[in-house]
């Protein structure tokens, strides 16, 4: 009788194993495997949600979503935006917009 777990499975890792599997590797990068970013704002005095949803991790794209903040929230109102820390929340792109927008500050959930 065969082990057919050694034939699909690397004991070790319990990931494919592409020797024996040549497609494995080709499968677990599917960019489905890849959880979208969601970036969000809650303004707590309507309980108006305003969201964005991107396919990466990028600068551009965390200021694209500070650019539709700008236009949904009042010229007048300063806004706070909490933050993780993950570097696209800290490149130079993200400090040049916001340097130019003074109303905005970030917040950044401390580190452990």
């Amino acid at each position: 009788m065969r082990n057919r777990r050694s034939r699909h499975w690397n004991g070790r890792t319990r990931a494919p194993d592409a020797a024996r599997c040549p497609r494995a590797a080709q499968f677990r990068l599917h960019p489905a495997w890849h959880h979208p970013d969601l970036f969000a704002a809650l303004d707590i005095a309507t309980g108006k949600v305003i969201g964005k949803v991107s396919a990466r991790h990028a600068a551009e794209d965390f200021r694209d979503f500070l650019d539709l903040l700008d236009h949904e929230v009042e010229p007048g109102l300063a806004v706070h935006v909490i933050c993780d820390n993950l570097s696209t929340h800290k490149a130079p792109a993200v400090h040049k917009w916001l340097v130019a927008h003074p109303r905005f500050a970030l917040h950044f959930t401390p580190t452990y």
